[in-house]
């Protein structure tokens, strides 16, 4: 075999892979598309049953454990609207719209035990997640919808902002457990 034609198919064969490779890379693309086109339509039907979830017109935060004849009202007295975004460790968090302003908030199993987790100034805020010792969400602190990422111990004065230097977009943490916070 001359080394001319053993160079040629060997350029043959990388082709061939590269077009291979090229195939893979579609199908995955389209893979992935399809995913992302189902996981946003599961968050249109979480948003809708959120929506769903309404008493005499006014959304509540509420508590299930499994069944809809246990389900328990969170929501404020007061409060125009509420949601619970997450629960852990025997806490619930979400947030109360309550004298204009969306406040960040923490249950533990009943709207009688509501506390507002916002602290002073503080011009919108979200609980987002517990592991029933810490809660985590977001605060806008300067009134200019740049939320900050933030960890709370169960009051508004024990928050801590966890916005990154130089994060001049905000933040949102998302996630708590055993003393990691996670989020973007």
């Amino acid at each position: 075999q001359r080394p001319e034609h053993g160079e040629h198919a060997a350029r043959r064969r990388l082709q061939e892979c590269r077009h291979i490779d090229v195939i893979r890379a579609e199908a995955d693309a389209e893979r992935a598309e399809a995913g992302a086109g189902i996981l946003l339509e599961r968050l249109d039907l979480v948003g809708d049953l959120r929506q769903a979830a309404r008493i005499g017109g006014v959304g509540h935060a509420g508590l299930w454990t499994g069944t809809a004849a246990s389900w328990v009202d969170l929501h404020p007295a007061g409060a125009v609207e509420s949601v619970c975004n997450g629960a852990g460790g025997g806490q619930q968090v979400g947030w109360a719209y309550i004298g204009g302003v969306q406040r960040a908030s923490l249950w533990t199993g009943t709207a009688g035990s509501w506390v507002i987790l916002d602290p002073v100034g503080v011009s919108e805020s979200s609980a987002n997640d517990t592991d029933g010792i810490q809660q985590v969400g977001y605060a806008d602190p300067g009134g200019a919808s740049v939320f900050h990422a933030s960890l709370w111990s169960g009051t508004a004065a024990s928050r801590v902002d966890l916005n990154p230097a130089g994060a001049i977009d905000g933040s949102n943490a998302l996630g708590v457990d055993a003393g990691q916070q996670v989020g973007f």
